[in-house]
């Protein structure tokens, strides 16, 4: 991930070993690609950009298609238009939570080797070795020992404020597993706090 290794290489001091960051404007050009794209869909290529806030769940069919499942969960039972609803396609999950007159992405989980991230022109998608990561990601991932580590996104305009990064509450986590003594990208998950 060539624009996301260059920022990947600035860290902040962490709690246990530094922690990998991107800026917010790197983050939203991140784009989402891969898959089989129904009929519905304008465009194999979409970045966060396009879908961490829509006005209603068209824009998302028309960037991906039709969803293979839908699950719809309101609340209050009844009383309220807001809700939460998870779209499921091959090899991608999403999660959107509709409060008041926003719909806003809260979580994303890129699931098998078809779907991928591409950032400043690299690709990052399960099924990969991490020893293709830049060096920092993959220090981290060595360090990690759970087989999660996330890359936190800064806030806007926040970047070189370490706290800030820190305590940002979006991020890019990449699952590993271990396969034939060789670390893989199991899954990559995006997730934020929703307001």
């Amino acid at each position: 991930m060539e624009a996301v290794e260059a920022q990947t290489k600035k860290t902040v001091p962490g709690q246990h070993h530094p922690t990998p960051y991107i800026t917010y404007a790197e983050f939203r050009d991140i784009s989402v690609e891969g898959g089989t794209v129904s009929g519905k869909s304008s465009s194999s290529r979409t970045t966060f950009r396009d879908i961490l806030t829509v006005a209603s769940l068209d824009e998302v069919t028309r960037r991906f298609g039709e969803p293979t499942s839908t699950e719809y969960n309101r609340f209050p039972e009844g009383s309220s238009t807001d809700y939460t609803v998870y779209l499921t396609y091959d090899g991608l999950e999403l999660k959107y939570r509709k409060r008041e007159r926003e719909i806003k992405l809260e979580t994303m989980a890129l699931t098998s080797e078809e779907r991928f991230l591409r950032a400043g022109g690299v690709k990052l998608q399960p099924g990969m070795g991490t020893d293709s990561l830049s060096p920092v990601i993959h220090k981290a991932i060595e360090d990690d020992g759970d087989g999660v580590v996330g890359v936190k996104v800064a806030r806007p305009g926040k970047s070189e404020d370490p706290r800030s990064i820190l305590n940002s509450e979006t991020e890019i986590q990449i699952w590993t597993k271990k396969k034939a003594k060789k670390s893989i990208i199991k899954e990559i998950r995006f997730h934020r706090i929703a307001p």
